[in-house]
């Protein structure tokens, strides 16, 4: 493959998944779906049976993308004599949504009426300001009482497990309210797409699933992890806990038979090798290959999904003026796409996107452009093609585009060798549901697993849990079992030094066991932006960091931008969403939070650079520690005049933070990290050159350096 050159070409085969047979559903107390004209694939009726087994705790499906996971996962509260109560997650909220969408359709389909609800945290505070609710907390709590089937996001489910859902202690209800809701409620927990989380989330998975079974051991409740990718970490993790599981997966085939149900279609894959210039450049000189597509006979619509939501924005606008001669509209889903936007951007002819919508959402397009970083991605990005519909429109051919990084010329090297290396030829026919992976994941090389991070941080978040069981007088007798559970699953004696540790950083440092605790951790960075780049203007929160190297923008005052907000959307007392979001931004804890106006964007203008007023060095434990610290400042970018206000604000704020010395670029080889690992070159006050993560990123680099060190990950002291 050579940048502009001829790409590699592979015909992939269809995919066609087995039916249970009408005797495996009779066998299963499902006879009457077949008389219904229903089918089940195989996979399904096996994971019906396996949640219907009391033998099984957890269960593992990796069925294809597109094979019915999701459906696989409802059937049990969908049928049945006893249908089981669901309380499922999903990693994003564009695919919460479409699964509210789906799954009121399956209970149609099924003859069903269940009390159902999807909830996320911008519904909940709409729920509050049109009900007779005092908080959120007091929404989710009624939803959780009253529905037999639950649809949200992990971060929610997490924050109720951790006892964490307020911790500004403005409840209305008890502690133990949202928790015993929770676990008293439901018996069947599916956590749907959970490759797209590492280590710190698999241990809040696993510490979730063990505080479940223990505070209500007499449902004996199921847990189903539902990947197309799964990551072998989270089922090894498992295993360590003595809990039974079962992993179920789809039968395929590539040649059509009776019994078989088309899954995905044949489908032409092209790898292109792309110029330093990257995508943008790349599509800017094959604007062609969408608009000769589009030129074909047949209803199009086509996707394009790349790593970066300032990347999406200048393709979006690009395109637009690039195919509005063709008579062809571009919308985008990313980050900075506010909810009216993104309904609109799912008509339109072209989406351009970012991750936001590649974890599962089921749309139907013919045409994909697609990078990719990981194995993961890749099979996750390409499976949002030549989906068969079970509704909607149906195309006539399926042709995807991967666009490899001209800077990673190995890569496509790996790729031409995998292909070889199996008697390939440019051009030829593979299986899609095993050559085509097995190559994708031989590719892609493996990230680190992060480990290390398990017994270092997973003890404290164990530890927090088993502390405030302790503290209620119904759940007192569950805290001991639990706390020797959760010892043995982190390879430790007892939790004893672990909740040491833990009331330490609760007095003295109290964003690291925040992080700690969050789910997905917390968010530094965010700022309130008001984005006239697009009409009618927008206002979302986005991270600051990811806009500064070629956004152009205003520092505005809260007032200005609350004066802004009011004009286009009412009056911000009305608007309880941003009442809300104004406690979590950058600069809110000690000040005004920051508020920019966008006004445009250039081209990339180089990485961050950041500088801050502290001496990163070994022996004041600043250096190779997770620690706590404020006065950064941006060093560069420094085109915007207002550089410095942002700065001031900036550094105001105390982040969690883990300082190396090796530069980025060293450091992310020599660890091993995932593509999207935010690393930053930043400046000390004594001009040393160092890396920083933040977040929960560095508290994984905090556990790893200790490793490292060959010491102890969970007797190592946390220097506060």
């Amino acid at each position: 493959m050579e940048a502009f050159g001829e790409p590699l070409r592979l015909a992939l085969r269809p995919v066609y998944s087995r039916l249970a047979t009408a005797d495996e559903l009779r066998d299963a107390g499902l006879g009457h779906l077949t008389e219904r004209g229903i089918a089940l694939r195989s996979h399904q009726l096996d994971t019906w049976r396996a949640v219907n087994d009391p033998s099984v705790d957890v269960i593992f499906n990796s069925a294809i993308t597109g094979d019915g996971k999701s459906l696989a996962g409802y059937l049990p509260s969908l049928l049945g004599p006893a249908p089981r109560h669901l309380f499922a997650t999903y990693p994003t909220n564009e695919l919460l949504q479409d699964q509210e969408r789906q799954f009121a359709a399956y209970r149609e389909l099924l003859g069903r009426s269940i009390s159902f609800a999807a909830i996320w945290g911008e519904k909940l505070t709409d729920l509050q300001s049109s009900g007779d609710f005092k908080s959120r907390g007091a929404v989710l709590l009624d939803l959780l009482q009253h529905n037999d089937a639950v649809l949200t996001n992990p971060d929610i489910f997490s924050l109720i497990l951790n006892y964490n859902y307020d911790r500004r202690k403005t409840l209305i209800y008890s502690d133990q309210e949202l928790p015993y809701s929770l676990v008293g409620g439901y018996d069947l927990f599916l956590l749907d797409e959970f490759h797209v989380f590492s280590i710190p989330q698999f241990v809040a998975a696993v510490v979730a699933v063990l505080a479940i079974r223990e505070m209500n051991p007499a449902s004996r409740p199921t847990f189903l992890f539902s990947s197309a990718t799964p990551d072998p970490t989270l089922s090894a993790m498992i295993a360590r806990t003595g809990l039974s599981t079962l992993d179920v997966a789809g039968d395929y085939s590539s040649e059509p038979a009776e019994g078989w149900a088309l899954v995905l279609h044949p489908t032409e894959l092209l790898l292109h090798l792309l110029p330093l210039g990257g995508v943008e450049e790349w599509l800017a000189q094959n604007v062609r290959l969408l608009t000769e597509h589009f030129g074909l006979p047949g209803p199009h619509q086509a996707l394009i999904v790349v790593n970066s939501v300032l990347r999406a924005r200048r393709l979006a606008k690009l395109l637009a003026v690039a195919l509005a001669p063709a008579g062809l509209s571009v919308g985008e889903i990313t980050g900075l796409t506010d909810r009216a936007r993104r309904a609109e951007a799912w008509a339109k002819d072209v989406i351009v996107g970012t991750s936001t919508i590649d974890v599962g959402v089921d749309f139907q397009i013919d045409l994909l452009f697609f990078e990719a970083s990981t194995a993961g991605d890749f099979l996750q990005r390409l499976g949002r093609l030549a989906r068969q519909p079970w509704q909607g429109t149906r195309f006539q051919r399926f042709t995807a585009h991967a666009l490899l990084p001209g800077q990673a010329r190995w890569l496509s090297e790996r790729w031409e060798n995998e292909v070889a290396n199996r008697g390939l030829a440019n051009g030829d026919a593979i299986d899609r549901a095993t050559t085509l992976r097995e190559i994708v994941q031989a590719v892609y090389p493996q990230p680190s697993a992060f480990l290390p991070y398990a017994s270092r941080w997973g003890s404290l978040q164990a530890a927090h849990v088993v502390t405030h069981l302790r503290k209620l007088p119904t759940m007192a007798s569950v805290a001991e079992p639990l706390a020797g559970q959760l010892a043995g699953f982190l390879d430790l004696k007892n939790l004893d030094g672990a909740i040491r540790r833990y009331y330490a950083v609760e007095r003295s440092a109290r964003p690291i066991s925040d992080e700690v605790v969050a789910f997905r951790g917390s968010s530094p960075f965010q700022a309130a932006i008001w984005d006239v780049t697009v009409n009618p203007p927008s206002f979302v929160t986005y991270n600051l960091f990811a806009l500064l190297t070629s956004a152009e923008y205003v520092v505005l005052s809260e007032a200005d931008f609350r004066r802004a907000l009011a004009a286009q959307q009412g009056s911000v007392k009305a608007d309880h969403r941003w009442q809300t979001e104004f406690r979590y931004l950058l600069g809110s804890r000690r000040g005004e939070p920051l508020c920019l106006k966008l006004t445009g964007f250039a081209g990339e203008r180089g990485s961050l650079r950041l500088r801050v007023n502290e001496e990163l060095r070994t022996q004041d434990g600043f250096l190779d520690r997770a620690v706590v610290l404020s006065g950064f400042r941006v060093e560069e970018p420094r085109q915007s005049p207002q550089i410095a206000q942002v700065n001031e604000v900036l550094a105001r704020e105390k982040v969690v933070c883990c300082a190396r010395a090796e530069r980025p670029d060293e450091l992310a080889l020599r660890l091993r990290l995932p593509p999207l690992f935010s690393l930053y070159p930043v400046r000390d006050v004594a001009g040393r050159e160092r890396t920083v993560a933040f977040g929960k990123e560095a508290l994984i680099l905090d556990a790893i350096g200790i490793r490292l060190r060959n010491r102890d990950p969970d007797g190592e002291p946390i220097i506060l």
